[in-house]
């Protein structure tokens, strides 16, 4: 894919690696989850306040190296003391979220995958096979992280079957993007 605006081209390549990381971070957990299905919520919430942490120290390392006239556009200070605060509560408040984790989970596939579905249909006019894989993924998707919430199934290892193929639907979806992303190119590069 060509690009003209080397800004454009800048910023994709900085979300490049943090969308790496990511994706590494959730195959991660989900191997673990795998190994070790009995800690399931524990091993959730204590994961997912390391990656609070990091995100947030993450967004706010790139806030600080903004250029100060466009730190008007950008939250990420907001956004990196928020997931800093929520990372460190729930790492010291572990039995007051292990009701709540299905739920961010599940919310937090829900909202990528929407996102998704709305990246495909805006795709559509520049590529032709690009789109339709993201939108049929993103709607499959959408259909297991609504299961995953309303929670049909009363038997906690189908619950956690689910909860490790979602997670690795998502990494192998983000490291997927992280490649496509390596290929977006100034038009004037080789």
């Amino acid at each position: 894919m060509l690009l003209e605006d080397k800004s454009i081209i800048k910023k994709i390549r900085k979300g490049v690696y943090e969308t790496f990381v990511v994706a590494f971070l959730i195959l991660i957990f989900a191997f673990v989850l795998i190994k070790n299905p009995e800690n399931f919520i524990s091993v959730a919430i204590h994961v997912f306040s390391y990656v609070a942490v990091f995100i947030g120290v993450l967004d706010i390392v790139i806030y600080l190296r903004i250029e100060e006239e466009q730190r008007f556009f950008e939250n990420r200070l907001f956004i990196g003391v928020l997931l800093i605060c929520f990372g460190v509560v729930a790492f010291f408040e572990v039995d007051t979220l292990k009701d709540v984790v299905t739920i961010l989970l599940g919310g937090y596939l829900l909202f990528q995958n929407s996102k998704r579905v709305e990246l495909s249909i805006n795709l559509r006019k520049y590529t032709s096979k690009l789109w339709i894989s993201l939108f049929s993924s993103s709607i499959f998707n959408l259909f297991l992280s609504i299961l995953f919430i309303v929670n049909p199934f009363h038997n906690m290892s189908i619950h956690i079957f689910m909860s490790v193929l979602l997670m690795i639907i998502e990494g192998i979806y983000l490291l997927q993007n992280v490649m496509i992303l390596f290929g977006v190119k100034d038009k004037n590069e080789n």
